[in-house]
């Protein structure tokens, strides 16, 4: 059994998040970066750093697209990165309800055939 960081390095070395709280300034970022880019929530791009992503090149490239530093998160991946990453689910963001998320999982888990009841 391996520790949480185990996980968290096999697969996102770094999480970059760019605050974007124009929709169409967000899907400019994201047809511009192209596939190690999405969109997580409504007003932030994520770029999940590893697979030949360098960090050093990825902000120069965001600085290129005009992006300001004060828009930019750089992060260690959670575990729920690296649940979002395994699954490609994502999770309840919509809600301040803290228990959103788990719920939504519930009622996946019921609404799927031979799961649940």
């Amino acid at each position: 059994m391996d520790t949480p960081a185990g996980p968290k390095r096999a697969f996102v070395a770094q999480v970059v998040r760019i605050s974007v709280p124009d929709p169409a300034e967000r899907d400019r970022l994201l047809t511009a970066l192209g596939e190690g880019a999405t969109a997580e929530g409504r007003a932030v791009v994520r770029i999940d750093l590893g697979a030949g992503l360098d960090l050093v090149a990825t902000l120069q490239r965001l600085r290129d697209l005009g992006v300001p530093d004060t828009a930019l998160t750089v992060a260690a991946p959670t575990l729920e990165d690296v649940f979002l990453r395994v699954t490609g689910a994502a999770l309840a963001r919509e809600s301040s309800d803290p228990n959103a998320a788990g719920v939504a999982a519930i009622q996946r888990s019921l609404a799927t055939p031979g799961r649940g009841r």
